[in-house]
């Protein structure tokens, strides 16, 4: 049998996960209660913007009748308010946020059920790929082995290039193309770098994001510094003139 005759006569089907998951009751559910914690941040995000929406429009009206120093307080607090709202909204819906991790709960037990299914549909049915299109560009859940050219393009690659280390044992060699076990340290420690780039890029983008709460956290301790700073000087002005007031006040 040919090649071309054995690609015809290949098996293929395919799923549709979001379709699936639109038909899980226990999906529906948890995608409910994920809308309903959603709609809470989002309505504290919109109170927080209106509070400090309220704190902008108030400075800007009474600024002229303001002390320095009380003007200073209120853009101070106004800084606050405006760096707490972003490490919310971070916290929330940022990259490693709490709706990413809460989608990834939710929804990776699911497609891990899915996936297994599909496995078991894949050997049982005699198929040679089951692919899924819900995400567009049709990834592959199940492919039969026969259809794996892994080993064959690596032969070919060492007998062109000896030395790229990509070599197969003498057993492996003996072995039919279809059961072949690549042994191949070239690729192996290109993997490995990649592997040490993405760990790499992981703890830099840690980094950073500690670097920008820390960051966060100064601006909060110098704000409530200066605003006790504020305080207590408005506090001494006032005993300072206490007993002037005092002094007037007894009769000649």
């Amino acid at each position: 049998m040919s090649s071309v005759q054995a690609q015809r006569q290949a098996r293929v089907a395919y799923i549709d996960m979001d379709y699936i998951l639109s038909k899980l009751p226990s999906y529906l559910e948890a995608q409910r209660s994920l809308e309903d914690r959603v709609g809470g941040w989002q309505m504290e995000i919109a109170a927080r913007k209106l509070a400090l929406e309220t704190l902008e429009n108030d400075l800007s009206a009474q600024k002229a009748l303001l002390t320095p120093s009380l003007v200073e307080e209120k853009e101070l607090e106004i800084q606050s308010a405006k760096a707490s709202l972003v490490a919310y909204q971070q916290q929330r819906f940022g990259v490693q946020g709490d709706l990413f991790a809460l989608r990834t709960s939710i929804v990776q037990p699911i497609q891990d059920l899915v996936f297994n299914e599909v496995q078991r549909l894949g050997k049982e049915k005699g198929y040679d790929l089951i692919l899924d299109k819900s995400d567009g560009s049709t990834t592959i859940l199940f492919a039969n082995e026969r259809f794996n050219l892994s080993n064959l393009v690596i032969r070919a690659l060492s007998r062109q290039d000896m030395s790229a280390n990509m070599v197969l044992s003498d057993a492996e060699i003996n072995q039919g193309s279809e059961e072949d076990a690549p042994v191949n340290e070239a690729l192996e420690d290109k993997a490995a770098e990649e592997l040490e780039k993405i760990n790499s890029k992981e703890q830099q983008i840690a980094e950073k994001k500690a670097a920008q709460q820390k960051l966060r956290e100064d601006r909060l301790k110098a704000y409530e510094f200066r605003k006790q700073k504020l305080k207590e000087a408005r506090e001494k002005k006032k005993s300072d003139k206490l007993p002037a007031q005092q002094k007037d006040s007894i009769p000649e």
